[in-house]
């Protein structure tokens, strides 16, 4: 690839950071999507979502 481990990284973390800052609106568009209720959306997936994120981040530095 083009970018660095490092840079790598830090992206997926912004993206994470994203997400979290912005739950209740990707829990509402999802909740809408799938039809699923938004309190499951909100407080299972979103987080769930956040964490699979960070992790690879961690795991994009080392590469």
């Amino acid at each position: 690839g083009q970018t660095t481990p490092k840079v790598r990284s830090e992206l997926l973390l912004k993206l994470a950071d994203t997400i979290a800052d912005n739950a209740q609106t990707f829990a509402e568009l999802e909740s809408l999507n799938c039809g699923k209720p938004l309190h499951c959306v909100l407080n299972d997936e979103i987080p769930a979502i956040v964490d699979v994120f960070r992790f690879f981040a961690g795991a994009a530095r080392t590469l």
